[in-house]
């Protein structure tokens, strides 16, 4: 159910598909006029976007483009950062993020993150778990053993800990510390969950897991990643952030790039028109005119404005580095291998190329 190829939109505010006057559905987030900066670093400018309720919007963007800011924004997270503060309304389901009534930790709650780093608590791992439903009251007994299964087995791991449950959260993998995460998350039942570079730490089956899962997932989703086919499979939405400005593109990554290319274009039109033009004015000033008239000196301004008008920032490249190595032909290259334990070989003149799609 992909969305239609359309090219890019205002980001404002919507009604989330509520009647006029309604309540937003819940999961609904909207930024209107939003700006944010840390000390005297803008991060973020009139940013006006809305993430609807059980939709998947990725956020894409070069490094330092203001893309975790927005992420971090939802739940205030940057709260934490020296310095930041913010201009402009930012709700969640109507409420104003940044109330005074309006507790950080609830807040996180009900607005779930994942890091791109997994961050298990040093506690077991059915205390990683149940630590924020015992936050809501549940403290005990089988309701909250409920909640705690229920939560591991939405997130693929309980079949791997149910009889590691009482060990420490350290002790596992950090695929599992991943989906750990993923599970502590959902334990709240959160109405939208942000994803930092979710596919890191993940091998292949568990990138396979996630992004079946994300295509499953009932509430809406925000996540940033530079993985291309996790952006052409899960996702429905592209907002492209850049200088701290949002743009929202309907559809998958293809989609997006698509739109892109045809921006780029006429971009590049629009500015040799404008070169040539500057050229030919130019030219014609070198003639010496003696510009006297009003016609002549209006052209003598419109010339001055057009050499001291900024050449457009070129946009910056977002950055697929991983995607780029896994949609190549070759993922790893081995050539004359050789491995020796001590005195023992292990491997002898070893060469393999192993392709994205491999599974040795």
């Amino acid at each position: 159910m992909m969305g239609s190829p359309s090219g890019p939109t205002t980001a404002g505010p919507t009604s989330a598909n509520a009647p006029d006057g309604a309540a937003p559905a819940l999961g609904t987030v909207q930024f209107e006029g939003f700006s944010a900066w840390f000390g005297k670093i803008t991060a973020l400018h009139e940013i006006d976007l809305t993430i609807a309720p059980q939709s998947v919007t990725a956020l894409i963007g070069p490094s330092g483009c203001g893309k975790s800011t927005l992420l971090r924004s939802m739940n205030r997270l940057n709260d934490r950062v020296p310095g930041a503060a913010h201009r402009g309304r930012l709700l969640l389901d109507g409420d104003d993020v940044f109330a005074r009534t309006m507790d950080p930790s609830v807040l996180r709650q009900r607005v779930g993150m994942v890091f791109q780093r997994s961050t298990p608590f040093p506690r077991t791992v059915f205390d990683n778990v149940a630590y924020g439903p015992r936050l809501n009251g549940l403290a005990r007994g089988t309701t909250l053993d409920h909640v705690v299964e229920t939560a591991l087995r939405r997130a693929a791991l309980w079949e791997e800990v149910r009889d590691r449950l009482r060990e420490s959260a350290l002790t596992l993998s950090g695929g599992q510390q991943q989906r750990l995460c993923i599970a502590r998350a959902l334990a709240n039942e959160p109405e939208v969950l942000l994803l930092d570079e979710p596919t890191n730490h993940l091998d292949a089956d568990g990138v396979e897991w996630l992004q079946g899962w994300l295509d499953r997932y009932p509430g809406a989703l925000v996540l940033v990643t530079h993985d291309r086919y996790l952006l052409d499979r899960v996702t429905r939405r592209i907002v492209a952030v850049e200088r701290g400005e949002a743009r929202r593109y309907e559809g998958n990554y293809g989609t997006y790039l698509a739109r892109r290319a045809e921006e780029d274009d006429a971009e590049a039109a629009t500015a040799a028109k404008f070169r040539g033009d500057l050229r030919r004015e130019l030219a014609w000033l070198r003639q010496g005119p003696k510009a006297r008239s009003t016609k002549q000196k209006a052209r003598l301004q419109r010339i001055e404005a057009m050499r001291e008008q900024p050449a457009r920032q070129a946009r910056g490249a977002v950055s697929m580095a991983a995607t780029a190595r896994r949609i190549g032909k070759k993922a790893i290259s081995a050539e004359d291998l050789a491995v020796h334990a001590g005195a023992r070989p292990l491997l002898e003149a070893f060469s393999y190329d192993f392709s994205p799609e491999d599974r040795v």
